[in-house]
């Protein structure tokens, strides 16, 4: 740890995955340094177990929202452009059309109950080439797998932490994956 520093973590855990392709993500946030503290470096490590699914959910990377200063009000991660956006493969059928249902957004919680906003941003593409990933504008959304039978998601938020306190945050993203 850096002098003027703070290491967070955000832990996205073992997810709850049934047959449809079912996945919940428990989210644990720090909130901003404390005064004095220049800066935190947040990272999210986000690990998907899928089992039984028609349609399988693969976590190739976590989502890293990198440093934070002590004057952001908003902390945006850019799913199309941002290399700290998280990366989630679908796997199934070649061609098969599958509806993505997930959180838009949510209220993370501390354990006095004071609120911290996240909206969630996901775009889509067939191959694995983010900067030419679409923004989903609705939820839920249709899509095709590709030939391979493959198709990327990439997971970017806007974290709301003007009036954070400092501490420990809880919430849960929900992704869910069925054939359409």
């Amino acid at each position: 740890m850096r002098h003027g520093s703070l290491q967070r973590r955000i832990p996205w855990m073992t997810v709850l995955c049934v047959v449809y392709g079912l996945m919940t993500i428990p989210v644990r946030a720090q909130a901003q340094p404390a005064a004095g503290e220049e800066s935190a470096s947040v990272l999210v490590n986000v690990t998907a177990v899928v089992q039984n699914a028609s349609v399988q959910m693969e976590m190739l990377t976590g989502l890293d929202i990198g440093e934070v200063q002590p004057s952001q009000k908003v902390i945006f991660v850019d799913p199309a452009m941002d290399p700290g956006a998280a990366l989630i493969r679908l796997l199934g059928r070649p061609h098969a059309i599958v509806q993505v249902t997930y959180s838009e957004s949510m209220e993370m919680t501390n354990a006095i109950n004071q609120v911290m906003e996240v909206h969630y941003l996901v775009n889509g593409e067939e191959e694995n080439e983010q900067f030419a990933s679409t923004r989903f504008d609705q939820n839920p959304v249709v899509i095709r797998l590709n030939d391979q039978g493959e198709y990327y998601l990439w997971i970017g938020c806007r974290f709301i932490v003007e009036n954070a306190v400092r501490g420990q945050y809880d919430g849960e993203f929900l992704l869910e994956v069925e054939y359409h």
